[in-house]
């Protein structure tokens, strides 16, 4: 019998797994969505309006972070949907002010060195952006799984449970004996 748990014990493991891919790549799909509307509102406020870089990414990256908290709460934890959306609400902005903050500092130190790299100075700015953007997705997605859309610290996995095929039971037991 000890046998049998161990196998159930690898299939829950590699369905934790399995989800915690899924989250991830959800997430990738959330952030993805969010950093075009960033990127869309960053590039028309620099190009057509002439806004300051600063100035402009702080209003692009939070139209993306409220477009991140839409589809994160509705579509990536939605599991977690109905728990204190208040407090949830605001670990989201607490970590987005981080992550906000963290981007604003790499795409200014990072634009620096891509005004001297490009021949073209003016849209410097774009791969600054990108770099940042890359950590600042690590940073919100494994802030955001451990802590907002999970209150008790521990790993937030989607609910299925599944059990081995009596069949598949029965074969490991035969063997085993």
């Amino acid at each position: 019998m000890r046998n049998v748990m161990s196998i159930e014990q690898k299939m829950k493991s590699n369905i934790q797994w399995r989800n915690e891919i899924i989250l991830f790549f959800r997430f990738g799909i959330v952030g993805l969505s969010s950093t075009l509307v960033d990127f869309a509102i960053l590039s028309a406020l620099k190009y057509f309006l002439g806004w300051p870089t600063i100035l402009a990414n702080l209003i692009s990256y939070s139209c993306g972070t409220i477009n991140s908290y839409n589809l994160s709460r509705h579509w990536v934890y939605a599991d977690a949907k109905g728990n204190r959306t208040l407090r949830q609400l605001f670990r989201f902005i607490s970590i987005n002010v981080v992550g906000l903050i963290l981007n604003m500092v790499l795409v200014l130190l990072l634009e620096i060195p891509f005004e001297m790299l490009l021949s073209n100075a003016a849209y410097a700015y774009i791969p600054a952006k990108i770099g940042a953007t890359v950590i600042v997705f690590l940073w919100n997605f494994f802030a955001n799984r451990y802590w907002t859309f999970n209150q008790s610290g521990k790993p937030h996995a989607r609910s299925e449970k599944v059990k081995p095929e009596p069949a598949e039971v029965e074969i490991y037991e035969q063997t085993a004996a």
